[in-house]
């Protein structure tokens, strides 16, 4: 009789215990971001269990770059066999990621410059874009001159392979031209195949190029941009 009471018992314990595991298991599967954690770095990677490599030349950078899983990526590349990858790895998220890299301004100097580059995004639950800054002489993190970071026409979603361009003018003073993708929310961008050229004053600039005027403009808002 105590055998069966004892065996029942420990039946009984065995029972929570399983219980208790695969109650944790649901919780931890219930934490991660809906698609990423797993599926994005998988598809970044190709193996899951293996960690992305940060390219070579590229930084991570952003208001909290941990927040996000920065390499290479060998199953999405638009070209060649690999580009680079940007992704979400929690669900708070507080405040974006970028993958970039920074040069001096060289045979730039004083022309308009655009950069191309080709991005697809999975899933951006924020918005995602190409981004360009000009430097002036206080250094890296000093004067901007230029810059545009697509705000004003993002990648949203999922959306394939796919050009954009920014055109900045890089003026006399310009020390360093800072460049890459970021993303702010949730999701995953990949990048590849950028390029740099120097263009005439025909091409149009985007972005905010900080010019500034000699005398104090559309005080009393009656002046459109053409004005």
């Amino acid at each position: 009789m105590a055998k069966k009471e004892k065996d029942k018992a420990k039946v009984k314990a065995d029972k929570k215990q399983k219980n208790n595991v695969e109650t944790a298991a649901n919780l931890t599967t219930k934490s991660e971001p809906k698609d990423f954690k797993d599926t994005a770095k998988q598809s970044a990677n190709g193996d899951k269990s293996s960690e992305l490599t940060l390219p070579d030349g590229w930084i991570q950078a952003g208001s909290n770059p941990r927040e996000y899983d920065m390499g290479l990526c060998f199953t999405e590349a638009h070209s060649g066999d690999r580009c680079g990858s940007l992704q979400s790895n929690t669900q708070k998220l507080h405040g974006f990621g970028t993958l970039m890299q920074m040069f001096r301004v060289g045979e730039f100097k004083d022309k308009r410059v655009r950069l191309n580059g080709w991005v697809k995004s999975k899933n951006v639950d924020g918005w995602a874009g190409m981004w360009m800054r000009v430097d002036g002489e206080r250094g890296q993190r000093g004067d901007s001159l230029a810059f545009d970071n697509m705000q004003d026409r993002p990648i949203l979603r999922d959306t394939d392979w796919t050009k954009y361009e920014i055109v900045l003018e890089v003026s006399d003073r310009s020390v360093n031209i800072a460049f890459g993708v970021l993303l702010s929310g949730g999701g995953c961008v990949w990048m590849d195949d950028f390029a740099f050229e120097v263009v005439d004053d025909s091409v149009p600039l985007t972005g905010n190029n900080h010019k500034k005027r000699d005398y104090p403009h559309n005080l009393d808002f009656s002046q459109d941009e053409n004005n």
